[in-house]
C-alpha cells in the first residue's frame, strides 16, 4: 500500500474547501492584536511615568537632606578637612597656640587649673604629639631659666587626658602615702577631671606592696572593662600623675560573660592588677 507524501497531505489540506480561515475569525484575530497593542503602549506609558516619578522624588529627598551639610560647607568651608568639624587639625610636632586648640582640650585645661592653681599663672607650650593628641607643657622661671612644672597630654576631640605628671612634685621628697590618703586624693583629682562618668569607676591598689598608686577601671553591667582604666600616683602631699591605661592587647570583651564568665572575669582582673566582683 502506498502511502502519500507530506507534501501530498500538505497540498490536498490546501485544496479542502473548508482550508480558508473565515472571515469573522481574522476580524476577531486582528481585533484581540490591536487591543493587545493598546494594553502594551499603556503599560509602557505608566511605567514611564512612575521611574520619572521615582526619580524625582529621590532628587528631592537628597536635597532635603544634603542642604543642611551642603550649607555648612558654604559657611564653614575649612570644617571639610576633619571629621570633627569643632576640632582644629591637629598633626605631629606642630607648634600651636593655646587659644587654637580645641574647646574640648580647652575644659580640661581649666579643669587642670582648679587642680593645680599654680598651672594658671603659668604660659603653656603647646605642640601636637601626634595626629589629634596635644602635648601641654608647663614651664617655671627659675634665675632666669625654664624648669619644667608640669605637663600633660590631651585628646583634641574628647579632652580626655592621656597622660598628667607633675614634675614639681615628683621632685618632692614625700613619704608613701596611707591607703586613705592615696583613695581620697586620687578620687578627687579623677572627679574634677571625669566629672560624672567618674561614677562608672571603681578603685583597686595597683601594687600590693603600698598605695603609691591606685588604679580605677571602668564597669559597665557589673564587669570590668580592661580597656578603659586610669592609674593615678600619689604621694603623701598629692597626686603626681595620671596615666590612662586604653586599647592594648589586653582588650576584653565583658558582655560576653555577663551571666557565664564570672570566674573567667575575676581571673582576668587579677592577673591585669585589679579587682572585680566577688574576688
Amino acid at each position: 500500500m502506498k502511502f502519500p507524501s507530506d507534501e501530498e497531505v500538505l497540498q490536498e489540506f490546501r485544496n479542502r474547501p473548508d482550508a480558508a480561515p473565515r472571515s469573522e475569525f481574522l476580524q476577531t484575530l486582528e481585533d484581540k492584536l490591536v487591543n493587545f497593542e493598546k494594553k502594551w503602549r499603556r503599560r509602557q506609558k505608566i511605567r514611564r511615568a512612575t521611574i520619572g516619578a521615582g526619580v524625582s522624588a529621590a532628587v528631592v529627598l537628597a536635597v532635603f537632606l544634603l542642604m543642611p551639610i551642603v550649607t555648612q560647607i558654604i559657611q564653614n568651608p575649612d570644617s571639610i578637612v576633619t571629621n570633627h568639624p569643632e576640632t582644629p587639625l591637629v598633626m605631629k610636632g606642630q607648634k600651636l597656640k593655646l587659644e587654637a586648640v580645641s574647646p574640648k582640650a580647652k575644659q580640661t585645661l581649666e579643669k587642670l587649673y582648679r587642680l593645680v592653681p599654680e598651672l594658671a599663672e603659668m604660659e603653656p607650650e603647646v605642640y601636637g604629639k601626634e595626629e589629634g593628641i596635644y602635648a601641654v607643657s608647663f614651664y617655671q622661671m627659675e634665675q632666669g631659666k625654664k624648669r619644667l612644672y608640669a605637663s600633660a597630654e590631651i585628646v583634641a576631640h574628647t579632652g580626655k587626658v592621656r597622660s598628667y605628671e607633675n614634675e614639681d612634685a615628683f621632685g618632692e621628697d614625700a613619704a608613701s602615702p596611707t591607703e586613705e590618703q592615696a583613695m581620697q586624693a586620687s578620687a578627687a583629682f579623677l572627679q574634677v577631671l571625669l566629672a560624672d562618668e567618674f561614677k562608672q569607676y571603681r578603685a583597686s591598689q595597683t601594687s600590693s606592696d603600698d598605695w603609691d598608686a591606685v588604679t580605677y577601671t571602668r564597669y559597665e553591667n557589673g564587669l570590668p572593662v580592661f580597656s578603659d582604666r586610669y592609674v593615678v600616683g600619689v604621694n603623701s602631699k598629692g597626686v603626681i600623675y595620671v596615666n590612662s591605661l586604653e586599647g592594648g592587647a589586653d582588650v576584653y570583651i565583658v558582655r560576653a560573660f555577663c551571666e557565664t564568665g564570672d570566674g573567667i572575669v575575676r581571673r582576668r582582673a587579677r592577673s591585669e592588677g585589679g579587682v572585680a566582683d566577688g574576688a
